[in-house]
């Protein structure tokens, strides 16, 4: 075993030995050559700036004129009317409000428009219901064509 240790230090010791010599021997890489550098041209010399005129007061501006309140809209809401015996009932709203008629007769009616095709229920039996928002402001004449005498009115402002 002594003689492998000692074999092995001697090559360990040559080794390093080539090395030392490999490295000594490197010749290094010449230094880069820098190339002259081109002269600047003079920078011009800053000009004082001349000073900035003073600013016309601003005339006050008039107080605005207060405004009216204003109302809230009132929430569209659905009138009901009941279609019973031989007449319609007249019936007042607002724009955007909604009719509804039911049919609380034996027999059947329509709510029909006199003029015009606002209204156009159709035949309503005994129960049934027909609704219609109206929602510009005018005078809404109808009848029912299953008996014409029948006449109502809608009001909208």
């Amino acid at each position: 075993m002594e003689t492998f240790t000692r074999w092995s230090t001697l090559i360990l010791l040559c080794f390093s030995i080539v090395t030392l010599v490999a490295c000594a021997t490197t010749v290094a890489p010449p230094p880069a050559v820098i190339a002259p550098v081109e002269p600047v041209a003079p920078v011009a010399p800053v000009l004082p700036v001349a000073p900035v005129a003073p600013v016309a007061p601003v005339a006050p501006v008039a107080p605005v004129a207060p405004v009216a309140p204003i109302e809230p809209v009132a929430e569209a809401r659905t009138v009901n009317t009941d279609i019973s015996g031989s007449t319609f009932p007249d019936v007042t709203i607002r724009a955007g409000d909604t009719v509804t008629w039911t049919n609380q007769d034996e027999r059947s009616h329509t709510v029909t428009s006199s003029s015009g095709s606002e209204l156009s229920s159709g035949r309503l039996s005994n129960g049934q219901t027909y609704s219609h928002t109206f929602m510009t402001p005018g005078v809404y004449s109808y009848y029912c064509t299953i008996y014409p005498s029948m006449e109502g009115k809608v009001t909208v402002s």
